[in-house]
């Protein structure tokens, strides 16, 4: 999980803008692989902190407010991401079928497969501004 610091960090896929104390990266923390569900792009020279899922699995069990407002954010993210999936479901709904010979389809899934197994890092940095991505000290 990270927090951001300062500068400006963009989630790849979604388009989502993060600035300074926005959190990303707490599914990771909840799924049996810590997989991550997006890329965080630095767009502006910036500072993210990390938190391992050990810190906040301690910060958990200790101290209620934090886990409350980790259960906060994770409906929060999880409602957010279903609008934002309705939202895209309506649009195709309403956008007209084009016909795709069969060969074109399977083409398509083959290149699709091709490019999922060279996934980008979790941060992925903007050449032209500086990121930096720091980790929270255990004590």
């Amino acid at each position: 999980m990270f927090v951001v610091m300062s500068g400006h960090f963009r989630l790849v896929e979604t388009g989502i803008e993060l600035k300074a104390q926005d959190v990303v990266g707490e599914f990771a923390l909840l799924t049996r692989k810590h997989g991550r569900t997006q890329t965080l792009e630095c767009t502006e020279a910036g500072i993210l902190l990390q938190i391992t899922y050990g810190q906040v699995e301690q910060l958990f069990f200790q101290n209620a407010r934090f886990g409350f407002y980790f259960l906060q954010l994770i409906a929060h993210r999880l409602l957010q991401n279903n609008e934002r999936l309705e939202m895209e479901l309506a649009h195709y709904r309403r956008a007209p079928v084009v016909y795709r010979p069969q060969w074109q389809r399977a083409l398509s899934r083959t290149e699709k497969s091709a490019t999922l197994g060279n996934e980008s890092p979790v941060v992925r940095h903007n050449k032209s501004v500086g990121c930096v991505v720091g980790s929270h000290g255990t004590g």
